[in-house]
């Protein structure tokens, strides 16, 4: 298999999926709730983050009693996030 062989694979299956998305009428949401946060991440790690000000609780619309957070940033932190910080120390190597 050559390399552009394996480019127009890609690209042809990168589209499907994105019409795929669009017909189904997937989209990400701008904001989470703290609990699809927690079965992202996990609660230990979210409740950190949320204590140490890495993210913040927002409300949308004037709902005071439910509380969002920002996919993006969250998904910003995630990936920039050094692992070592938040594993068990027993589990660090």
């Amino acid at each position: 298999m050559q390399l552009t062989d394996l480019t127009i694979i890609l690209k042809s299956a990168v589209e499907v999926g994105v019409n795929r998305a669009f017909n189904e009428g997937v989209f990400l949401q701008d904001y989470l709730k703290k609990s699809d946060a927690y079965k992202l991440y996990g609660r230990s790690i979210i409740d950190r983050w949320i204590r140490e000000g890495l993210i913040q609780l927002q409300s949308l619309n004037g709902e005071v009693p439910r509380k969002f957070i920002d996919r993006r940033g969250l998904e910003e932190l995630a990936l920039s996030s050094n692992r070592v910080t938040y594993l068990q120390v027993a589990d660090r190597s």
